[in-house]
């Protein structure tokens, strides 16, 4: 046997080191994208309140 092999136990623990790193960044990178969603409604929610707050005065007329 040479030295280049690892045994399968090392192996299987560094793939679960890794799919654990990799899920971990994938639901950090889904956090950022619903936060960034949430931001932009949250911003159209306002100018759409600004728009109807300015413009509620024309309806009366």
């Amino acid at each position: 046997m040479t030295d280049a092999v690892r045994p399968p136990a090392l192996r299987t623990d560094r793939l679960r080191a890794g799919l654990k790193r990799r899920y971990a960044r994938e639901r950090r990178f889904r956090m950022y994208g619903l936060l960034a969603i949430g931001f932009a409604v949250g911003f159209l929610l306002l100018l759409l309140g600004r728009i109807v707050e300015q413009g509620h005065t024309a309806f009366y007329t």
